[in-house]
This record gives structure tokens, C-alpha cells and sequence, in this order.
């Protein structure tokens, strides 16, 4: 049972140590540093007792000496076997040289099994070159341990953390611990082991502030205080460190540990056995007896740790499983990129011919908008989206159309009663028609020709619309040069993606020579679709042309109408003749008269209106006026050509349709040997990233293997809450004892049963029977004892059942009584038995004792008392899920 009363499975079951095994593969081959494994980290302040902890853990003596003790990670590995094994490696750091790791993996072969751990500790720093100059390595010492008493653990041990500089470790020690501790404790599934020594200050020891910083929320945190035989009986540091390990004082999801380390006065040769009596005898005694003992000794702290590190793992699988996918789909890649060997000309160019392929499928999907391929990322982000070339294509030319409606004009006439706005930097200039028609005029004064009188020369048209249409060719070059610098990114970020970084310098200029000369085709295309408009005069034989000018003229005439009528109306009824009446009815004091003020004299309306439409127009301003209108409309026309033909003519033709075709395998095949292999020979680099990537991809899917067997598997493990209450007992004694009694459920509600049901009286629970707990033999476990008396444990008798992987089956035991009226008996259970009591209360059973039949004795003979369909139809439900639930 652990610190809160939750039932936990054998920590020294074959499934703990395949989840734990699962994840020393993955550490060992190097994939914990491009993946973040489940582990529990030792922390610690220098001399906290991080060493002693190990030791008490292991049953090993590690070196314990004051000062700086620890320079390297040590791994320790703890497994049961039936017999005992002792094996130490050093797994060489990622900055070694290939004959130094060689070396290291060697270390091994240099151990004699009867050397102590100590001694393997120093042999090993003399493996790593740690000297005076090189205080620290990078490299793995990792310590396997195999015994029958072991349980199933694995813990990394981190230098301790100093903060001052002396004649053994420098200031620059102090910065490379710290960032070693640091990166380990930042990784989101470490499990950080925060020893805490009680010889010191709590506030005073960097672990404790390190811990807040990196897990504000708590959740990955166990507390670990040592060293407390160090403190004085009864002082306020006793009681404050007490009140730490009860998780009063600085609360952990986790909860904390109190261990007694081996003390100055305690040899070297102490064993094991005798390190753990004396711990024993220390917390059996003064204020620690108040502490519940799953907090305190090694014992209890191998398997909180067990089971923290299990629970952690059964976590993460999913997640794991994840990552372990990624990066081999990111192994495949590089293994992609850098293709097979290739040491010969055939070879390079058929390195070359894959490169190309690849490159030339990349962008056909690019520019086709298909995007299933894991290269193209997410949309979301700023690379995602610079990918899609077909997308950013798209939204360019809409962005260029928009801003050729708002800025390819240079100016925008105004009819003269419109106010005029302000104008802003890259916009038209807003000009009166009546000013801008004086200037046509002017013009088509100094450009007369052949034309009548009220006729203007059509070429009055194209110098019209040629001064409007100067802004396009600037928009023109702006957007098309923003697409070529799209492309130009994205294709060689296809090539980095699909070619090592070596063969990319090369292989890039051909494809920038490319994206040249497609750009250059691309300008020329512009200024040809810029020449009709710039050069010649307008030709368009759009119908909108003419709609244009006749509901241009239409609105023009419309209004003067509209205005000539008002002017007469207001004229009309403000004539002489009204306002003399309505002074003379003001002057008799009259009121005024309704009629005349309201009166319209139609023949006067019809006369103003006949004199309007007989005055003579300028022919020479009408003339002007429909030049504008034409030059007006055949903007209009001319802009959404433009526009389309920009799209079209220019950037899809010219530019983004030869994108798949900028590096093809004809160019390959058309380069002679030496080009080929300066542009495909690799180097050592090339062939060693290789030879890494081929070893991390076979163990990454093995380790997939081996997390998908496991997560199919039915492994029942919950992860423990240490810090939970202990769960009283319904009844009896509110004492220690009787709180670890299996507490008994409600009775269940008769709010579902039929109204005209006859409501059972009440009636006490059937006496029980009890087992002895400590019974070796399943025989007798179940044989009747007396009663316990307040106070003393025991628990209800149990019948054997097939177990489950992670799962105890309940028992539910009654004595026989005597008769009693019909009633509904609640049944005592433990905490394991839940979804067993949960499938009940779910079907809502429930099973009477009929008067004069004696009580069943089992919960089996229970569900055979159901007479009725519906309850026949429950004790099936319930005996098919028992079944199901006890074979698997």
C-alpha cells in the first residue's frame, strides 16, 4: 500500500521491468538526446547526501568523500534476477572523437566483478581523462545492478551544485553544473529527486529554488530529506523538516522522503542490512514516530520511487510513441538526402537523379496546392505558409489587383458638387471634372485634326488613358519581383530539404541560374503586356466600352435634369406672387393662407423647363466631356485585362509553371564526371552522419515495436498519490489500525425500485468473518478467527480468484444468520475491488434475504437468489462481465 492506501501493483513484476528496460534501450542508444525520456533525476546541493542516497537505494557503497565527489552523470540501473550481477559501461559523450568512444565502450572490459563500486567510480574518472584541468565530462557512467532483493528502478545521478569557486572547482565549474542540472530538470517528463539535506537551511540550498523555477506547477517534484539524525531532538529545524516530510510546509503533488544516511561515525564496510537497522531504529523513535512510516526509510523509498517512475512512463506512452514516429520519419529524411554510398561517378550521378526527382515532386505539389506531404509543415506558422507556393501565389496577385484598383490610377475625377478628400502617398490625386475638362479642351485644342466642329481626334483617347495608366508599370515590378523572392526561398528550401548541405551549394547555383532566367523572361513578358498601353492606342472591342460612356452620359443628364427641376420648383413657389400674399396675411393679422404658399403655377413650371432644354451647349466642352467618358471607360476595360494578363501571360507562364523543371535529371545527364562529383562526392562527415542516423533509425524502430507490444497490453497501473490521506474506516475504532480496514460503501439507494413494492424494514449488517492476514498458507488464510479487538488489524476472509495483470479481484464474504426480514445488505469491499463495485452499482442489483432461508455466504450465491426476469437478466450481465473481467 502506498502513503495514501492506494493498492499497487508487484514493483518487481516482469511488466514494471519491461517498461523500465523499454526505456534504458532508448537511453542507451543515444535517443535521449533527440527525444525526452520519463527518468528521475537526483538533484542536489554539493554534499546534500545525493551520493548516500544511491548507496542506501543500490545496497552498493558509492564514494561519499566531502568536496567535489560526482563529475560525470552516473546511471544507475537496479533490476531483479534470481541471481546477482554487477555490470558498470561508460557511454561516451556526443562530443568525443570515434577512437576515444571506441575506447570508452571498452571500459566495461576493464571491471573484475569482485571490484567495489568505489572503485569502479574512480577507475572510471581516470577513463574519462578527469584531471585537475577537466573537472567535468559529458560522458555516462552507467552502474547495473541485478539481485533478488532489487526492485525495478532506474535513476540518473547529476553533479551537485555548488556556488562559489575554490581551489578545486572553479568559477567556470560553478556555471557548467549549473547548466547541467538546469537542462536535465527543464526536460517535462524528468522526475526530479530533490535532495534536500536537514543539516542545513532550507532556504539556503539552491536545489530548493532551482525546483520552483522549473516545476511551478510542483507536479515533478518528490522532496528527498537527509541527514536527519543530524538535527537536535525537540529544536524548531526538527520541527519544521517534520512538518516538510508531512508535505505541510512546501507542498509537492509528489510529497516528500525522509532518508537516514550513513553517518561519519558509521564504516565504510558497513553492510547494507545493517545501514537500513539503524534507520530502522531511528525513525522507530522520538518526533519521527509521528510521521506515517511509508515517508520515511529505504524501503519505502524504493517503491515510491518505482512507482512514480512506472506511473510516469504509462503516461508518456502515447506521447513516446509519438516522438519515437517523428524522428524516424525525420531519420528516413536525412538517410534520403544523403542517399546511398557513393564513392564512384555512377554513383554521385545517380545521387544526383534521386535529388532531382525528389526536387522536381516537391514542386509540382507546391504548385499544384497539394500539400500532404510533411514537408510543407503547418500552414499556420510563417515557413508553413512561405511553402505553399501555390497559396502565396494566389494571395499576391489578389493583393496586386486590389491595390491596381486603388493606386493604378494617377488621378480621379470629382463631379464639382462632391467635396474633395485628402490624399494620401500612393493614391490618385483627386481633381473637379470642370478643371480637368479645361485641360482635355486644351488639349484637343493643340491636337485638332481632321474632325468637325463638336467632334474630338479618337487619339485624344490614348493620351488620356496613357497619362491615367503611368502607376502600372511600378505595381507591375513590385509584385512580380515579391513572387520570384517566394520562389527563390522556397526552392532552396526544397533542396536543403531533399540534399545535404554539401551538394546544396552546388546544386543551388544551377537552380538560381534557373529562377534568373525564368525572372528575365518573366520582365520581358511585363513590358510586352505594358506596350499596347504605353505605345499604341486603344483597341477593345468590349461592349462595356459603349455601356460605360452612355450610363456615364445618362447619370451626367440625369442630374442636370434633376437639378433644373429643383431650381424651377424653388423658383416657382417662391415667386412674387406667393410671397405678396403672404405678406398682405401677415399685415391684417390674418393667419397666412394654406393655399397660395403650397401653389405651383404648372405653365410657369413647363416654360423654365421648355427654356432649360432649348439653351445652347458649348460643343467644344460636350466634345471634351465625352473624350473624358471614353478615356474613362476604357480604363476600366484595360485594367481588368491588364490584371488577368499579369496573372496569366506573365507570372504562370513564365515563372511558376517551370519551377518543377529548374534541376531535371536531363541536366544531370548532360554534366561530364568532374561536374557530377564536385557536385555529389561526400566527405567523412557525409559518410559517418550516415552510418548514425542508419544505427538511430533501427533502434528507434525497435523501440516502436517494443512501445506498441506494450501499449496493447492490458497493464493495469495506476499512478500513485502519494500525498493523499489515508481513507478511514466506516465503523469500529477511529485508530491507525482501523483506518487501513476496508471501508464499507452506502447502501445502495431503493429510489429505482417500483412504487407499490412493499418497503423492507431495516436490519444490521451479517456478522463477518475474518481471516489471519499473516497466514502464509492459502489453505488456512481463509479459516474463521475470533474477531480482532479495537485496534488490531485484520481484514474480511477472501476466496481465491485468477488475478489480473495489475488488478485484485475482491472477495465478498458473510457468516451465515439467522432469520431476519427481507433487506438489502450493502457488502464490505477494498479499493482494488472498485470496478467490480462500480459494474454493480451500475446494473443497480440488488438481492434480498427471503424470510426463512438462510443468508448466502458469497456474493456468487447472492446473484442466484434473483427470482424474478429482471433480475435473472442482472445476474447474467454481472457473471458474463466477471468472467471477461478475471480472464483478461
Amino acid at each position: 500500500m502506498t502513503a495514501g492506501g492506494t493498492s499497487v501493483p508487484d514493483l518487481r513484476s516482469k511488466e514494471h521491468r519491461a517498461l523500465f528496460d523499454i526505456i534504458d534501450r532508448l537511453r542507451s542508444h543515444g535517443i535521449g538526446e533527440v527525444i525526452d525520456l520519463p527518468e528521475i533525476i537526483v538533484c542536489g546541493d554539493q554534499s546534500a547526501g545525493k551520493s548516500s542516497v544511491l548507496e542506501a537505494i543500490s545496497g552498493h557503497p558509492f564514494p561519499t568523500k566531502d568536496g567535489v565527489c560526482t563529475r560525470f552523470v552516473t546511471e544507475l540501473v537496479l533490476r531483479r534476477e534470481p541471481s546477482h550481477k554487477f555490470k558498470v559501461s561508460i557511454s561516451p559523450g556526443p562530443g568525443r572523437a570515434a577512437k576515444d568512444a571506441e575506447r570508452l565502450r571498452g571500459f566495461s572490459d576493464t571491471i573484475r566483478s569482485e571490484q567495489r563500486l568505489d572503485e569502479v567510480v574512480d577507475a572510471a574518472k581516470e577513463a574519462m581523462g578527469l584531471s585537475d584541468s577537466k573537472r567535468f565530462s559529458n560522458d555516462v557512467l552507467r552502474v547495473e545492478i541485478c539481485g533478488p532483493d532489487q526492485a525495478h528502478l532506474t535513476m540518473v545521478d547529476l553533479p551537485g551544485i555548488f556556488r562559489a569557486g575554490s581551489s578545486e572547482q572553479s568559477v567556470e565549474d560553478v556555471k557548467t553544473v549549473s547548466a547541467m542540472v538546469q537542462k536535465a530538470m527543464k526536460r517535462p517528463r524528468s522526475i526530479i529527486l530533490a535532495v534536500v539535506s536537514a543539516n542545513n537551511e532550507f532556504n539556503n540550498q539552491e536545489i530548493t529554488e532551482l525546483a520552483r523555477k522549473l516545476d511551478p506547477t510542483r507536479s515533478r517534484t518528490l522532496g528527498l530529506i537527509t541527514k536527519p539524525d543530524k538535527l537536535d531532538e525537540g529544536s524548531r529545524s526538527e520541527e519544521f523538516y517534520i512538518k516538510l516530510a508531512r508535505n505541510q510546509e512546501v507542498h509537492l503533488e509528489l510529497g516528500w522522503h525522509v532518508l537516514r544516511n550513513r553517518g561519519s561515525n558509521d564504516t565504510s564496510d558497513t553492510s547494507a542490512k545493517t545501514r537500513d537497522y539503524i534507520e530502522k531504529v531511528f525513525f522507530s523513535k522520538g518526533a519521527w514516530l509521528s510521521v506515517d512510516s511509508s515517508l520515511l526509510g529505504v524501503a519505502a523509498l524504493r517503491r515510491r520511487l518505482s512507482e512514480v517512475l512506472g506511473g510516469s512512463i504509462l503516461t508518456n506512452l502515447p506521447a513516446l510513441r509519438g516522438d519515437v514516429l517523428s524522428n524516424i520519419h525525420k531519420c528516413e529524411d536525412t538517410l534520403v538526402r544523403l542517399g546511398d554510398p557513393r564513392s564512384s561517378p555512377g554513383e554521385q550521378r545517380r545521387y544526383l537523379l534521386a535529388v532531382s526527382r525528389r526536387f522536381s515532386s516537391l514542386m509540382t505539389a507546391a504548385i499544384e496546392g497539394n500539400y500532404s506531404d510533411s514537408f510543407f509543415g503547418d500552414a499556420k506558422t510563417d515557413d508553413g505558409y512561405a511553402k505553399r507556393i501555390r497559396a502565396l501565389v494566389q494571395n499576391s496577385l489578389r493583393d496586386f489587383g486590389e491595390k491596381m484598383h486603388q493606386q493604378g490610377k494617377l488621378q480621379s475625377l470629382r463631379d464639382d458638387d462632391e467635396a474633395i478628400p485628402g490624399t494620401s502617398p500612393g493614391t490618385p490625386k483627386h481633381v473637379r471634372r470642370s478643371d480637368y475638362l479645361r485641360g482635355v479642351t486644351v488639349l484637343m485644342d493643340r491636337s485638332k485634326g481632321r474632325e468637325l466642329p463638336g467632334t474630338f481626334n479618337p487619339l485624344i483617347v490614348a493620351d488620356l488613358f496613357r497619362k491615367e495608366c503611368q502607376p502600372w508599370e511600378d505595381l507591375a515590378a513590385e509584385a512580380t519581383s515579391s513572387i520570384v523572392d517566394a520562389v527563390t526561398w522556397m526552392a532552396l528550401t526544397v533542396l536543403h530539404q531533399v540534399a545535404l548541405a554539401k551538394t546544396v551549394g552546388g546544386i543551388s547555383s544551377i537552380v538560381e541560374q534557373g529562377i534568373e532566367e525564368r525572372q528575365q523572361q518573366l520582365n520581358t513578358k511585363v513590358k510586352e503586356l505594358l506596350a499596347p498601353h504605353y505605345e499604341g492606342h486603344p483597341i477593345t472591342y468590349n461592349n462595356f466600352l459603349t455601356d460605360m460612356v452612355k450610363k456615364a452620359q445618362k447619370e451626367r443628364r440625369d442630374k442636370r435634369r434633376a437639378e433644373a427641376l429643383k431650381e424651377v420648383i424653388e423658383s416657382a413657389i417662391s415667386g412674387a406672387k406667393n410671397r405678396r400674399a403672404l405678406h398682405s396675411a401677415i399685415e391684417q393679422g390674418d393667419s397666412p393662407p394654406s393655399s397660395p404658399l403650397g401653389y405651383v403655377d404648372i405653365g410657369e413650371v413647363i416654360q423654365l423647363l421648355s427654356q432649360l432644354e432649348g439653351k445652347e451647349t458649348d460643343l467644344e466642352e460636350e466634345a471634351s466631356g465625352l473624350a473624358t467618358d471614353y478615356a474613362e471607360a476604357y480604363y476600366k476595360v484595360a485594367l481588368k485585362r491588364f490584371i488577368d494578363e499579369i496573372a496569366n501571360l506573365a507570372v504562370e507562364r513564365q515563372l511558376i509553371r517551370h519551377l518543377p523543371n529548374l534541376f531535371t535529371p536531363e541536366m544531370i545527364l548532360e554534366l561530364t564526371d568532374d561536374q557530377v562529383s564536385t557536385l555529389a562526392a561526400e566527405d567523412d562527415q557525409a559518410i559517418a552522419e550516415r552510418d548514425r542516423c542508419q544505427k538511430l533509425l533501427t533502434a528507434l524502430q525497435k523501440s516502436l515495436d517494443d512501445l506498441r507490444r506494450l501499449q496493447s497490453a492490458r497493464i493495469d497501473i495506476k499512478r500513485p498519490q502519494l500525498s493523499r490521506p489515508v481513507i478511514p474506516a466506516a465503523t469500529g475504532s477511529a485508530g491507525a489500525s482501523d483506518a487501513r480496514r476496508p471501508s464499507t460503501p452506502p447502501a445502495p439507494s431503493n429510489s429505482s425500485q417500483p412504487s407499490n413494492r412493499e418497503e423492507t424494514p431495516k436490519s444490521t449488517s451479517p456478522e463477518r468473518r475474518w481471516r489471519n492476514p499473516e497466514s502464509p498458507n492459502p489453505a488456512t488464510a481463509g479459516t474463521e478467527v475470533s474477531p480482532p479487538a479495537d485496534g488490531e488489524h485484520a481484514q474480511p476472509a477472501r476466496k481465491t480468484h485468477p488475478r489480473a495483470i495489475g488488478f485484485s479481484w475482491g472477495d465478498w464474504g458473510v457468516a451465515p444468520k439467522k432469520e431476519e426480514p427481507e433487506t438489502s445488505s450493502p457488502v464490505e469491499y477494498e479499493r482494488d475491488d472498485e470496478p467490480a463495485l462500480e459494474a454493480v452499482k451500475t446494473l443497480s442489483f440488488n438481492w434480498s434475504a427471503k424470510p426463512g432461508v438462510e443468508a448466502p455466504a458469497s456474493i456468487e450465491d447472492n446473484w442466484c437468489l434473483g427470482s424474478s426476469k429482471k433480475g435473472k437478466k442482472k445476474k447474467k450481465a454481472l457473471e458474463a462481465f466477471a468472467a471477461e473481467f478475471v480472464d483478461n
